[in-house]
């Protein structure tokens, strides 16, 4: 397993969330909640077992239109390169700039992003909630996607408050460098004190 880092974008404005809502995922503890959980109330653990399947995942991420308001897993991007062969050229898409175009809906409203960390697996594991998975990976997920360049790390069910570090409010038509207020969230709990993983003490 690896810690990544991430960036969830969130809709803001007229059908979205605003500041208050972004101090409840932060700093009031809710946490980023897959849709499932938001629409209709914390599930099971024995019903969250049964969600946890791959053909569950491929819906999420290619058919979110259906499966949106019910899945069990949230979308975060790490970011992506895309390969031009032809001009032998790789274009770097930052996570904050794939975020942004959800957020924002490609700039026509406001919206946020919240910066956290996931531990991912390296291999799937779609049945293990404690791990995310990487399918922007090519090499662990090779079945052909057309969203592979929003370069998504696909986790399931909660990004805890704690491993929120803080959320920023972006309008695009008022400046596209910079957010126009950010909040860190004092219950942030950095990564660094992870590592490897250490087997038990045993006789």
């Amino acid at each position: 397993m690896f810690v990544q880092w991430c960036i969830k974008g969130v809709w803001g404005g007229p059908g979205g969330i605003d500041d208050t809502v972004a101090d409840d995922i932060t700093q009031h503890g809710q946490g980023i909640r897959c849709n499932w959980w938001r629409n209709g109330g914390q599930p099971a653990p024995e019903d969250v077992e049964t969600r946890l399947r791959p053909h569950e995942l491929h819906q999420h991420i290619h058919q979110y239109a259906t499966a949106g308001p019910g899945t069990p897993f949230i979308s975060l991007t790490a970011g992506s390169v895309e390969r031009d062969r032809v001009a032998r050229f790789n274009r770097l898409l930052t996570a904050e700039e794939v975020a942004l175009r959800f957020a924002t809906d490609w700039g026509t409203h406001p919206g946020y992003l919240f910066h956290c960390w996931v531990l991912v697996g390296l291999m799937p594991a779609v049945e293990i909630q404690a791990v995310a998975e990487e399918v922007r990976e090519l090499h662990t997920y090779t079945d052909w996607s057309d969203f592979q360049l929003e370069g998504e790390i696909t986790t399931k069910l909660l990004v805890p408050s704690h491993q929120i570090e803080r959320w920023e409010y972006w309008d695009l038509s008022l400046d596209a460098t910079a957010p126009q207020r950010q909040a860190a969230n004092p219950r942030f709990q950095p990564p660094e004190r992870l590592s490897n993983i250490r087997g038990a003490l045993v006789r």
